[in-house]
């Protein structure tokens, strides 16, 4: 990608006309504490810190309110939003009720922790018309849970779980497989536990070690990627059997339950992003903000900020599409890139094909489960 000369500060600089989305994502970069996996832009929590951040999203949201723009979904991640106190968080989502676009599909998501999610925060959530939440769980073992740094036990999950789903019937839950920590019993029990509660939604993560998280630091190591794509085959089948349609790598939704957020990244949508360390894609532009809180706080939000020529596009389009058990329809790629996706790529894709990798059906390009294992190396057949 190449720099835009077009120098981008803060969110007041972008005109109507660059914000081309229907999506948005605000970043709540504030944890009560850091577990031992995490590596997303985040910071301790701070009474003082959090207040001026909270009032720099305002700021912000209130530009977007001036504009008239209104947004079909939004996604409130982190870093942990309930952390935030109840004054914080009901001042917030109160500016964020004015940028959405009520429809029958609207879809209004919050990432929370088992252990801040209050009762007090679910009312918040219920005001001011929240109808998607996603749980940090990771596991319901006690004994992995502490060695993650997470603050909850099994027991406390389990009914915050079912205490939400008074409040909020689409409910995601986070589970970390692939570990050195757990053995495949530890994963069977996971997944008895899953088929028990009244969830619609599943994000699967394969433990990673990253530079810069505890993990790391103790020189953790990952799991013999055999042994995870063992554990990864025995997931997909067990939500299979429970009703589970799996429609991305690494999410499982009940029929009419997939992500509408997450969906617009993977379809390679428009989406505008406001907070520290979050990323958008608007008009012919990605944009990344500045990490730091207090950077964000000073209004010299954006840090980077790159041109999306054709064929970044094009590389975009496959990344994303692909990762989508569905794939793409091959007349909209044709039409997006003027191109005959499967006469300029007939040798490769038939080479994928015999090896089971790709398949073509109905007018759509997708991967196989086999596939989408290894999808870095089929769009690096592609490109």
């Amino acid at each position: 990608m190449k720099k835009l000369k077009k120098k981008l500060k803060n969110i007041k600089n972008l005109t109507i006309n660059d914000i081309d989305a229907k999506s948005i994502y605000i970043h709540i970069p504030f944890c009560e504490h850091i577990c031992s996996y995490c590596d997303f832009n985040k910071i301790l929590y701070n009474d003082e810190i959090a207040f001026l951040y909270v009032n720099k999203l305002i700021e912000d949201l209130d530009y977007i309110i001036s504009l008239n723009l209104r947004f079909k979904t939004i996604y409130v991640g982190g870093g942990t939003p309930t952390s935030l106190s109840d004054e914080l968080l009901d001042k917030l989502f109160n500016k964020i009720e004015k940028i959405i676009d009520y429809n029958e599909d609207f879809e209004f998501t919050v990432e929370a922790n088992v252990e801040n999610l209050t009762l007090n925060k679910l009312e918040i959530f219920n005001k001011y018309y929240v109808n998607r939440i996603s749980i940090g769980v990771q596991t319901f073992n006690d004994e992995i849970l502490k060695i993650y740094n997470r603050k909850h036990s099994s027991t406390d999950a389990l009914n915050k779980i079912r205490e939400t789903k008074k409040y909020i019937s689409n409910i995601n839950i986070d589970l970390i497989y692939g570990s050195t920590f757990e053995d495949f019993e530890i994963l069977k029990n996971d997944l008895e536990i899953i088929s028990s509660l009244p969830i619609n939604h599943i994000s699967l993560y394969s433990l990673q070690i990253n530079d810069g998280t505890i993990f790391s630091y103790q020189k953790i190591k990952e799991l013999d990627g055999d042994k995870i794509r063992e554990q990864y085959d025995y997931i997909v089948s067990y939500l299979k059997k429970l009703g589970f349609i799996h429609y991305e790598i690494s999410n499982f939704a009940k029929e009419g339950y997939e992500s509408k957020h997450n969906i617009t990244y993977w379809r390679d949508g428009k989406y505008l992003a406001l907070g520290a360390g979050a990323s958008g894609y608007l008009s012919n532009f990605r944009y990344k903000n500045v990490k730091n809180p207090l950077s964000y706080i000073n209004k010299e939000e954006i840090f980077e900020i790159e041109e999306v020529s054709h064929d970044d596009d094009y590389e975009y389009y496959l990344i994303t599409n692909l990762r989508l058990l569905s794939g793409f329809s091959i007349d909209e790629i044709n039409k997006k890139f003027s191109i005959d996706f499967i006469k300029d790529h007939l040798e490769k894709i038939n080479l994928l094909k015999n090896k089971g990798l790709i398949d073509i059906q109905n007018g759509r390009f997708f991967c196989t489960e086999n596939g989408i294992f290894v999808l870095d190396s089929i769009i690096l057949e592609l490109l």
